[in-house]
């Protein structure tokens, strides 16, 4: 399965440097388990040398230019209009990044579409029964076929979690919604006792969600 892990730089963010840093070494220090393409899609600025350098020094990637309508959701959007060479992509926001149960975060997520199929999977949950949108995983048809507009940071939150998500969208195309976490494989809507409660303990793929009190979101 070729499968296309994609980062959205969200470069003027105001916590980009930190969130890219911390990112940048956690993808490093807990290896993926599987080989994988990493796409950097720049949001907010034009590519240039500075922002090819800060990934390049420190990783193997392609860059792929965003333009920052519709945030990191339309940053998936646009790049899997173009996206026909892979089975899967990963979704990976600007905060998301790894902890020590980590280790092997792609491999876990092959390891459920390799038993339930092409679906969409996530490995963080809203406090609804939903899926971050931080990180999740889908072919790419999903997205491109997804027939809405997201453009504006309230569509954003629709795609998510209203009652025309993603999931609604994969459940319309006849597929399923997962939350794929390092003890189980969970499909939505998820049981009692497996929203997110701020314990990133069983959580592959970390994002910004369990922490925002400390950025003051």
């Amino acid at each position: 399965m070729k499968t296309k892990v994609l980062y959205v730089a969200a470069t003027r963010y105001k916590w980009y440097e930190e969130f890219t840093e911390r990112f940048l070494s956690t993808y490093s220090l807990y290896p993926s388990g599987l080989q994988h393409d990493l796409v950097v899609i720049v949001n907010g600025d034009t590519i240039n040398d500075d922002i090819k350098k800060k990934f390049t020094s420190r990783v193997q990637c392609e860059f792929f230019q965003g333009d920052n309508v519709g945030c990191d959701i339309g940053a998936y959007i646009k790049y899997s209009n173009i996206c026909y060479n892979a089975d899967s992509i990963v979704c990976c926001g600007t905060p998301t990044y790894f902890e020590e149960q980590s280790r092997g975060w792609l491999y876990k997520l092959s390891q459920a579409w390799e038993k339930y199929g092409p679906n969409c999977y996530g490995t963080n949950p809203n406090v609804r029964p939903s899926l971050r949108s931080a990180c999740m995983c889908m072919p790419p048809y999903f997205l491109r076929s997804y027939p809405h507009k997201v453009e504006a940071r309230n569509q954003r939150r629709d795609f998510e979690d209203g009652p025309e998500s993603i999931a609604w969208w994969t459940a319309i195309l006849k597929h399923k919604t997962y939350l794929v976490t390092c003890s189980d494989v969970y499909e939505l809507p998820i049981v009692n006792g497996h929203y997110w409660n701020g314990d990133t303990s069983d959580i592959i793929m970390v994002d910004n969600n369990p922490h925002r009190h400390e950025y003051g979101e």
